[in-house]
């Protein structure tokens, strides 16, 4: 019997539990421990009832940050309005999913938008899964793209924005004893396993690589005997 931590940090609605419930019970039939650290625990039950799952409160940002970037026009943007803004604050909420992982004692950690849990991770045993859409996980790549590229070009403020999360979580890395990372998106790569729910045609990113093949074209090969190599018509 494995324990198996799972985590929702970012984002709102049910769609992040949509995508968790499942595997929690999967999880739990096989008789595996399950921990789920959500960022709302208000309408956990609505999904998880009758799993037999241990709830515990996500560390997440509850402060307004004073100099957010509205609307964001990059991930990074994101991270800095959800903690990665300062190293002070980044360092503290890291600390507390460091305090969470040291009193669940997970064999794995399944990340659902998840980010500065996903830093905390760094140098902790357990294996590490990302789950979600493709928007939650990024290209492995600097920088990052634009995701509103209709607005006027300003490609040199938004890779500064870019070095500034960087740094602030390289930053807390180093408080840590870990090593530092070379570019923000690579906190997502340094993982065991991508399960992307969506199809290839709705990725935000448009990957093709076998490593991102969606967790729904698997679900739906399994049940339905479709040909994964032919394109959808849309």
């Amino acid at each position: 019997m494995a324990t198996v931590l799972l985590t929702w940090e970012l984002g709102g609605g049910l769609g992040h539990l949509v995508d968790l419930a499942p595997l929690a019970k999967g999880l739990r039939e096989s008789g595996h421990r399950v921990f789920a650290a959500l960022r709302d625990l208000s309408r956990a039950e609505t999904l998880f009832a009758g799993t037999g799952v241990s709830y515990l409160q996500a560390p997440i940002k509850t402060r307004r940050h004073e100099d957010r970037f509205d609307p964001p026009r990059t991930f990074p943007h994101i991270l800095h309005n959800s903690g990665f803004g300062t190293a002070n604050e980044l360092r503290t909420m890291t600390e507390a999913w460091r305090n969470l992982y040291d009193y669940v004692r997970p064999d794995l950690i399944v990340f659902d938008h998840s980010p500065t849990a996903l830093l905390a991770a760094r140098g902790n045993d357990a294996r590490r899964s990302l789950l979600g859409t493709g928007f939650y996980c990024p290209l492995d790549e600097y920088p990052l793209p634009d995701l509103r590229p209709w607005l006027p070009d300003d490609a040199g403020r938004l890779r500064r924005n870019e070095d500034s999360v960087l740094e602030n979580a390289n930053r807390v890395l180093d408080d840590l004893g870990q090593s530092p990372l070379e570019r923000i998106a690579q906190l997502y790569y340094q993982v065991d396993e991508h399960f992307l729910v969506t199809f290839r045609e709705l990725d935000n990113y448009r990957r093709l690589p076998p490593r991102f093949q969606p967790l729904v074209e698997r679900t739906a090969a399994s049940t339905r005997q479709t040909d994964r190599r032919t394109p959808g018509r849309w």
